[in-house]
C-alpha cells in the first residue's frame, strides 16, 4: 500500500511567466485549465479567491516527502484522465 503523506492537498504547477506556485488546484470541466490557489474567509463569512493559472501539463501533487536535499517531492498527476475516487481535485465551468 502507497503511503500518503501529509500533504496530500498541496499542488505545485508552474505559471505561464515560468513562475513555481503551490496551493490548492482547481481545474476546468474539461481538464484544458488548471489553477492553483486558496480561498480564504473574511470575518463576515465573505469568501476572497487568489488563484494563479498555470499550466495543465505541469502540475504535481506533494508526497508528503522529501529529497535527501531535503527538496520537497511532487508526482505528476492525471489532468485529462479520471480521478481516483475521494480525490480532493475540484473542477468548475469557466
Amino acid at each position: 500500500m502507497r503511503e500518503i503523506g501529509k500533504y496530500r492537498g498541496q499542488y505545485r504547477g508552474k505559471t505561464k511567466c515560468g513562475e513555481w506556485v503551490k496551493d490548492s488546484l482547481i481545474l476546468s470541466e474539461d481538464g484544458s485549465r488548471a489553477f492553483i490557489g486558496h480561498i480564504r474567509f473574511l470575518e463576515d463569512g465573505m469568501p476572497v479567491a487568489s488563484y494563479q493559472e498555470v499550466l495543465p501539463e505541469i502540475v504535481g501533487q506533494s508526497t508528503g516527502k522529501n529529497d535527501k536535499n531535503g527538496v520537497e517531492i511532487y508526482g505528476s498527476i492525471p489532468i485529462n484522465g479520471r480521478m481516483s475516487e475521494g480525490g480532493d481535485i475540484e473542477r468548475i465551468k469557466i
